[in-house]
């Protein structure tokens, strides 16, 4: 009689077996010294050599599209082939583009680079153990685009969460507060602002001190890579204040008297700016023009505050008013 063959059930038996773990450790080692002698031979293959432009004119830049990098192919053991796919070693060979032909192609204009006129500096960077054959990329053609700079101001990117009854105490600094962008024209022209990295806190107490990169965006330069960035943090209070309530808009020979003649504000205010907001540092106004326009009553409106407070609340919104003529 015939026993019907089950893949799973010799799976199953391997599995069970106690010799098991024997075979697969000489698996693995028998893989091991696989792999090392494969890589003691020597191998051809093509590595991306590192390339960049530079001595460009100040109103001019490359295509951010263009190549940087030469194809190479080379012959070395496995060993340093692997190595470089794992690590690229290489530091990039400086191509200087004013010592380059121009080319045009209809509306298009460059220069070009012939890898071949370069091969001996490709040869000088690479590791002894490594052998050129033959460059690749035989030509590189390099559009020239308009360069175009301009101021921007930094603003930072923030997500933070406070300790209780701590909040930001003034305005946060950032030096310097601008930088200058250079780039294609095109893209220069939309960006209106440089936001930082973000910034990051959950239970901020402190005030925050940090030196904090801009974001790369391609195609653009910064005059700097990163902007320090205060954030003054510290525990608040409550303050109120009563601030005197004036009109605008008051014709000639009128006289005003609203009631009440204060309104009441109240604000929160770090601990170290208590003692120094005084009712001065406020405006309450109402609009003599809006008399009749919408009731009998005129709202008062908060206009100069102080810096450094928050949820600010005042009290009365609208008040009542006398009006004497001049007779």
């Amino acid at each position: 009689m015939f026993h019907r063959f089950s893949l799973s059930s010799v799976f199953s038996k391997m599995l069970k077996s106690r010799d098991l773990p024997v075979f697969l450790m000489f698996l693995v080692i028998s893989f091991i010294f696989w792999s090392l002698n494969a890589l003691r031979k020597d191998r051809v293959a093509n590595i991306k050599f590192p390339v960049v432009f530079i001595n460009f004119p100040e109103d001019a830049m490359a295509d951010p599209k263009t190549m940087d990098y030469v194809l190479l192919k080379v012959r070395s053991q496995g060993f340093h082939l692997l190595q470089y796919q794992l690590v690229n070693m290489f530091d990039p060979v400086e191509i200087k583009v004013d010592q380059l032909p121009p080319y045009h192609r209809g509306s298009e204009f460059g220069i070009y680079f012939l890898s071949r006129q370069f091969s001996r500096l490709f040869i000088s960077q690479l590791p002894s153990q490594m052998e050129l054959i033959e460059l690749q990329s035989d030509t590189l053609f390099i559009p020239i685009l308009p360069r175009k700079s301009k101021k921007v101001a930094v603003k930072p990117l923030l997500r933070l969460g406070f300790e209780r009854q701590h909040m930001i105490s003034s305005r946060i600094m950032i030096r310097p507060d601008s930088v200058v962008v250079s780039g294609f024209s095109q893209i220069v022209d939309t960006i209106r602002w440089i936001s930082t990295e973000l910034i990051e806190e959950r239970n901020a107490k402190d005030t925050i001190e940090r030196r904090i990169k801009l974001p790369q965006i391609n195609g653009i330069q910064y005059n700097l890579n990163s902007v320090d960035v205060t954030i003054p943090i510290e525990s608040f209070t409550q303050k109120s204040v009563n601030v005197p309530v004036s009109v605008i808009s008051l014709p000639e020979n009128y006289h005003f008297k609203s009631f009440p003649s204060n309104v009441q504000v109240s604000f929160l205010v770090g601990l170290s700016k208590f003692d120094k907001i005084f009712p001065d540092d406020f405006s309450a106004v109402v609009d003599f023009s809006t008399v009749g326009l919408t009731s009998e009553r005129l709202k008062v409106k908060i206009e100069k505050t102080p810096e450094g407070i928050q949820n600010m609340s005042y009290s009365p919104i609208f008040v009542d008013y006398l009006i004497e003529k001049d007779r």
